[in-house]
């Protein structure tokens, strides 16, 4: 069985676009809101680190003090955990700026899924985008596009009425 691969896209980080670099402290993925962290089952990769002690594991090792730092600009550079065994629909993505130089903080990325080991890559989660204003060792959280709000895929919608009042039967919510 082929790993899934969830990889990220970063295209513009804090400092802008001349900046050089990428860094993230830690990134979590989770199955809930709240949830717990998945990324601990997984093997990250990444397009580049700018050296020893700046690998992309460090962005999963529960260690707020040490990072990824891709030593390539957004836009040139990607993250990735993959896992052995697909950890189900991930609800909830939380990244951790590091301590400091915080310009290397992303601001806009996006998220694809491989389920066939890196062959090929569907978009999950498009163009996150968050405020340039990180502080050191913050951590936010961001929740997919197909989950916010009211923007959501329904299916199977059958008209009903209980005790004389209309309702609707639904099949499904995002395919689920």
């Amino acid at each position: 069985m082929a790993d899934t691969i969830y990889r990220f896209y970063i295209d513009s980080v804090q400092g802008g676009e001349s900046h050089s670099n990428v860094a993230m402290a830690e990134v979590e993925l989770r199955l809930s809101i709240g949830g717990a962290d998945q990324t601990g089952s997984g093997t990250a990769d990444a397009s580049g680190d700018i050296g020893s002690g700046y690998d992309a594991a460090k962005a999963i090792d529960d260690t707020n003090s040490t990072m990824w730092n891709s030593g390539f600009s957004a836009g040139n550079s990607w993250w990735q955990v993959a896992f052995t065994t697909d950890p189900g629909t991930i609800a909830q993505l939380a990244v951790r700026a590091r301590e400091t130089y915080l310009d290397d903080t992303p601001t806009e990325f996006r998220v694809v899924k491989s389920t066939d080991g890196g062959s090929s890559f569907q978009p999950i989660w498009e163009d996150f985008s968050t405020t340039a204003d990180w502080t050191g060792s913050e951590l936010r959280t961001f929740i997919p596009v197909e989950l916010q709000g009211w923007a959501h895929k329904i299916s199977g919608i059958t008209p009903s009425s209980v005790n004389g009042v209309a309702v609707a039967n639904i099949a499904s919510i995002n395919g689920v």
